[in-house]
């Protein structure tokens, strides 16, 4: 199923029984290098795959998961001033998370987006919905519900990656132990790492292929 079509039917068709509106889609896109050495980190703890390069290959051949890579991105670039996209790329969110959190923000709460009528029923029915987890009594909560306001640097000290490797509920310790080389779930979080891994004949091969498909479509991918 492509990112259009999915998006076609998740905006047009299927409906939150909660809140009774479009759902809404967050799409970060990253450079298709530091991905192929993020996703060979997983499946080495996760599979044991040792070899970067033999992985990289299938990777470039379409012989592994979330391939094609690029078309992928692109459909959903293609699609992203529909209203219920928010697209965004790591790279922005690693040189200004502030401004990419404010805009994601504004985003959920339905800003240029959604009528007045319609953010108040969204606001109404995560109330309801937490009120029966019992969390309707935080003050902070019940802030954030009838402000739609947060704590910039707060929630930006939760979202930086030291952070997250140190939250149980990110880092994924128990469910995805380290490898014998100590390579855990949550790895460096920086732009610019694949030049520690694809050597010159790897970009000769990657390169043009990279070039290729992203010419004419106005996408441009940040490499460092």
């Amino acid at each position: 199923m492509t990112i259009k079509y999915c998006l076609q039917f998740l905006f047009s068709k299927f409906y939150s029984h909660r809140v009774h509106v479009p759902l809404q889609v967050i799409y970060v896109a990253r450079n298709i290098k530091d991905a192929t050495v993020s996703h060979f980190y997983h499946k080495r703890i996760t599979s044991g795959c040792n070899d970067f390069k033999a992985f990289a290959k299938c990777s470039l051949n379409h012989e592994t998961e979330y391939n094609p890579f690029i078309p992928h991105i692109l459909e959903a670039w293609s699609q992203r001033d529909h209203p219920n996209l928010f697209f965004t790329t790591y790279e922005d969110m690693k040189t200004d998370l502030r401004k990419v959190a404010s805009g994601v923000l504004r985003f959920l709460k339905g800003e240029g987006r959604l009528g007045i009528k319609q953010q108040k029923i969204i606001r109404s029915n995560v109330l309801k919905f937490y009120s029966l987890k019992k969390v309707k009594g935080s003050a902070t909560f019940s802030k954030f519900i009838s402000d739609a306001t947060i704590d910039m640097d707060t929630l930006l000290a939760q979202l930086d990656i030291e952070t997250f490797r140190k939250n149980q509920f990110v880092n994924k310790t128990k469910e995805i132990p380290s490898d014998k080389d100590g390579n855990t779930f949550i790895r460096k979080g920086i732009i610019g790492d694949w030049k520690n891994h694809f050597d010159e004949d790897m970009n000769k091969e990657w390169d043009p292929m990279i070039e290729e498909q992203l010419e004419g479509s106005g996408f441009k991918m940040i490499f460092e």
